[in-house]
């Protein structure tokens, strides 16, 4: 006997309305939204066809500062304050929470183009205050630094994730101090100076925090020089070359027992 399928206009099925949003009252909230390319937004607005615009995704907040956050459609957001449109069609998700806000976005974005390290990281930052990326979030704002892209921020959080996991907590905080201390921002090698100083903790945890960091300092631009010519490729190949360049200048005029050892595979 074969069950008959009830038909769709039987099942109950929601849909998000759709409402006209005045731009003034959206936001676009850095911890959760990509950055917005604005030549792609000028893009959009100069070809601009009402009969073929789709309508933006906004989080409605119902916690903290209840605001209307778009999720999806930032650059026709940008395109439409470009044009000055007054209001934007936007289909509207209640969220209850930053999680819920993130997964949204997550969801909405993970079959278009890639979703990022950063978008994960801040997915995991905003789930729980007991998750790694919480932690590692925390420590890095108690140097008033920030995990984001854009010069002076540090903006490699797989590379701090898989630091935190070999280190904990006391020599992971330890290795961030020593990077914090010693390499100049915006440089695009930090991402592997930092795994490089992660691996010298994990093969040397008792090691001088304070000469890492000046040793890095003074002679950051050999280090740098010696990884660009050294061929390594994968992460973990990398932060053991980066380490290994560093022993010799951490070593000038120490005492044999003082020494570190070369970090070994």
């Amino acid at each position: 006997m074969t069950t008959a399928t009830a038909p769709v206009s039987e099942k109950t099925i929601t849909f998000n309305p759709v409402e006209k949003i005045p731009l003034q009252e959206l936001v676009i909230d850095r911890r959760i939204q990509r950055e917005t390319n604005m030549n792609r937004a000028r893009l959009i607005a100069d070809s601009f066809d009402s009969n073929q615009f789709n309508p933006i995704l906004v989080a409605r907040r119902s916690y903290g500062d209840r605001k209307q956050v778009v999720v999806d459609g930032g650059h026709r957001f940008r395109a439409c304050e470009i044009l000055g449109v007054p209001a934007i069609p936007a289909q509207v998700v209640k969220v209850k929470s930053r999680f819920e806000e993130a997964t949204l976005f997550l969801s909405v974005n993970k079959n278009r183009k890639a979703v990022n390290p950063m978008e994960e990281f801040y997915v995991e930052v905003n789930k729980s205050s007991s998750t790694d990326s919480y932690k590692i979030n925390q420590y890095v704002l108690s140097h008033d630094l920030r995990i984001s892209g854009g010069r002076g921020n540090i903006s490699f959080p797989a590379e701090l994730k898989r630091a935190y996991t070999k280190l904990g907590d006391e020599l992971f905080s330890e290795a961030l101090t020593a990077f914090v201390k010693g390499t100049p921002y915006g440089e695009d090698y930090a991402r592997w100076i930092f795994s490089g100083i992660a691996a010298l903790y994990s093969a040397h945890p008792d090691l001088n925090g304070d000469r890492l960091a000046a040793t890095v300092r003074k002679s950051f631009h050999k280090i740098r020089d010696g990884w660009n010519v050294s061929g390594a490729s994968s992460g973990d190949g990398m932060a053991r070359v980066v380490a290994n360049i560093i022993v010799p200048f951490y070593n000038k005029r120490l005492g044999e027992s003082s020494k570190l050892g070369i970090v070994l595979p």
